[in-house]
């Protein structure tokens, strides 16, 4: 069961530095349609349990979770690159997000899709041992539903 967890509470456990980036390298291979649906389902109930204030691809409107795609930015002025995961399996896609606050909802969907398919390739200038890390695999562990 999800519960919504107030932004307040949530601790901030990167220093917010003025042009600080958080840089996702990643490649998903294809996946079945009912894989990808469950992804986005759980990507979609964890970023609004964690109250992440996203919009669509460019700041502004709805975000997209359906069974063929996920698609969201941060919300305008606080956006960078698009988080964009489609079921036919990406090409190598980056994406910066400025350290902005929906680096949280992008790291938290990694983390779910990084365990649904092990074949998946994931890079990032965030060390994995860092609390940023931890805190979307401790926010995804939250959840306790399996992929």
């Amino acid at each position: 069961m999800w519960v919504r967890i107030p932004s307040s509470s949530l601790i901030n456990f990167r220093e917010k530095e003025k042009d600080t980036m958080a840089r996702y390298i990643f490649n998903l291979p294809d996946m079945t349609e009912q894989t990808f649906s469950r992804c986005a389902m759980l990507c979609h109930n964890t970023i609004e349990a964690i109250g992440s204030e996203i919009s669509g691809w460019d700041g502004t409107g709805s975000p997209v979770f359906s069974s063929k795609e996920i698609s969201f930015n941060g919300t305008l002025p606080l956006n960078g690159d698009t988080f964009s995961i489609r079921r036919d399996g990406n090409v190598r896609s980056v994406i910066d997000t400025h350290d902005h606050p929906y680096d949280l909802a992008v790291r938290c969907c990694l983390v779910i899709f990084d365990r649904a398919c092990d074949s998946m390739h994931l890079g990032s200038d965030v060390d994995n041992e860092t609390m940023a890390w931890e805190q979307a695999k401790a926010l995804v562990n939250a959840g306790a539903i399996e992929i």
